[in-house]
């Protein structure tokens, strides 16, 4: 559980030090951020107040929210990386009260407008099914080497055994 009245906070490193960008979002969470460059950066982490992923873009001066689909019941990101072309994708995880277990998250970045969509392997909309005979799968960090070649990798259980999980874009 996180605790209501936080406000999200970004650092910036200037090359000679670290300076504060306070970030106007009472009761979010930021886990991971990705700059594509010192005008384009995205974050991502989670709306406490409505258990839902969240994401936002700065341009280089102001920090602003960014779309995200929500597919559960409880969501969020904790990971995105981009590259250099703008192609971004967000992880976490997501809980679905229909068959009372965690999916793995996973939604690509489609830019300012529509912001951060859902993807499933099966190209269906909605959770990313569960590995076979397993509970609670999660995504905790994701890497993108080009456009057609990223890794996203976590956990899933089977029983009380915690295994690792991968998911390769090409």
């Amino acid at each position: 559980n996180y605790n209501l009245g936080v406000n999200a906070l970004a650092i910036h490193w200037n090359g000679t030090s670290w300076g504060g960008n306070a970030i106007s979002q009472p009761s979010k969470y930021l886990f991971g951020v990705s700059a594509i460059s010192s005008s384009n950066v995205l974050t991502v982490g989670v709306n406490e107040e409505s258990s839902t992923p969240y994401a936002m873009h700065y341009n280089g001066s102001t920090w602003s929210p960014v779309a995200s689909e929500n597919v559960g019941d409880l969501s969020g990101f904790v990971a995105v990386d981009s590259d250099s072309s703008g192609n971004a994708w967000a992880v976490g995880s997501t809980s679905n009260n229909l068959d009372s277990s965690t999916h793995a998250l996973i939604e690509r970045y489609t830019g300012l407008e529509t912001g951060f969509q859902n993807w499933s392997p099966t190209g269906s909309t909605g959770t990313i099914p569960n590995l076979a005979g397993s509970t609670n799968n999660r995504l905790t960090a994701i890497e993108i080497i080009s456009p057609n070649d990223s890794w996203a990798v976590g956990e899933y259980y089977v029983g009380n055994t915690v295994r690792p999980l991968a998911y390769h874009w090409d």
